[in-house]
């Protein structure tokens, strides 16, 4: 049986920075580096709203990416 051991967390939040001289959307996003493994989505969600409200841009998504390894 496999077991995956998380090594790293990461949020990812995406803003909308309005349109290109084209008209097209254009993005910016922000990640935010070690997050405690022991968190839980709630608590990552209420972390990454109370971050986006200091961004002068409008919140698009909240993601979150996490790294590991898989032992056999």
């Amino acid at each position: 049986m496999a077991n995956v051991k998380t090594d790293d967390i990461r949020i990812r939040l995406l803003f909308d920075a309005g349109l290109t001289e084209a008209g097209k959307p254009f993005t910016k996003r922000k990640t935010y580096s070690r997050i405690r493994l022991s968190a839980s989505a709630e608590q990552m969600y209420n972390t990454s709203v109370a971050l986006a409200s200091l961004s002068s841009y409008p919140l698009i998504e909240i993601g979150h990416v996490e790294t590991g390894a898989v032992t056999l």
